[in-house]
């Protein structure tokens, strides 16, 4: 595993909006019915940027460890690049390979839109920080 080194993002853990796996269908029509279209494709792993302030080590590390299917899981990104949803799974994909494409949801607005709509959205929640949390991206 490539060397881990601190970064930081821009919205703590306990602000930035969680949406359900089982929930992203319905979330999307949210969006669109917003005005907020997306696209379903692939972008470089390395050309999207974390929104979260802090990130879970042992939760990337567990990633690596034990690949699954979460790892196949699309991230919610906004036109500019950043990061919504997905940021553990963008961490764990950069690490096993920088130069990889990672299948993405692109949202038609930048992220401060985005994120705007998205703690809107009834069934989004936000996660207490609970934990202690670090700072990490591999160079």
């Amino acid at each position: 595993m490539p060397d881990i080194v601190p970064t930081t993002g821009f919205v703590s853990r306990d602000r930035l909006p969680q949406i359900k796996r089982e929930d992203h269908r319905d979330f999307l029509q949210f969006l669109w019915g917003k005005g907020v279209e997306h696209t379903t494709t692939e972008l470089p792993v390395s050309d999207l940027k974390p929104s979260q302030h802090s990130l879970d080590l042992d939760k990337v590390t567990r990633l690596l460890n034990n690949p699954s299917d979460a790892l196949s899981k699309p991230l919610l990104v906004s036109q500019d690049h950043y990061i919504l949803d997905g940021h553990h799974r963008w961490l764990a994909l950069l690490n096993m390979d920088p130069h990889a494409e990672v299948p993405v949801y692109k949202m038609s607005v930048n992220f401060p839109e985005l994120l705007k709509a998205t703690q809107e959205y009834p069934k989004s929640f936000t996660k207490s920080v609970v934990e202690s949390f670090e700072s990490f991206i591999c160079r």
